[in-house]
């Protein structure tokens, strides 16, 4: 006999995986601009172009 293994994860359709993705790139996109403000100049030699 052999058991059918169920997946615990349904299958989830192509929108959904790219709204996921298109939230996820959103949010580190909107964090590191928000982090990246908090960070002092460390070389103030470099020149910026």
């Amino acid at each position: 006999m052999r058991a059918k293994t169920k997946r615990s994860i349904p299958k989830l359709g192509l929108p959904t995986v790219f709204v996921l993705c298109f939230l996820f790139f959103l949010a580190g996109f909107f964090g590191s601009t928000l982090l990246s403000q908090d960070v002092p100049n460390v070389r103030p030699g470099m020149k910026s172009a």
